[in-house]
């Protein structure tokens, strides 16, 4: 590595925010993945983060009656774009395709038994 680029780039990604969105099953095929909102998290999230949103979880989804909504991390996306001019790539976007933590439990141990009864 030479010592005149920066170890990690300087393109501004650190200060976009994140756009949420559900990777639940709905049951209207016209909108695949719904967005929950945009929001200025901490630039390090990853897989398997759990996010805290306060009641009616983030765009009014998820539980009222005072209770939190949590939200696992399934996935993290960032869109480039290509500028000609300085031949690089800059973030334009970054996304986390989230579920429900509830969600999240009922899922895996789906994949637990279908994969109990694939082995058969």
């Amino acid at each position: 590595m030479n010592n005149t680029e920066p170890a990690w780039p300087q393109d501004g990604r650190d200060t976009l925010p994140y756009v949420l969105k559900s990777t639940t099953p709905i049951q209207e095929s016209s909108s695949p993945s719904p967005s929950l909102g945009v929001y200025d998290l901490p630039p390090n999230l990853g897989k398997g983060d759990v996010l805290t949103f306060p009641s009616g979880g983030p765009g009014g989804v998820g539980g009222g009656g005072g209770e939190e909504v949590k939200y696992k991390v399934k996935r993290v996306r960032f869109l480039y774009k290509y500028s000609v001019g300085t031949r690089k790539l800059k973030v334009t976007k970054k996304i986390l395709e989230v579920t429900e933590l509830g969600r999240d439990k009922v899922e895996r141990l789906l994949e637990r038994n279908v994969g109990k009864e694939g082995e058969e």
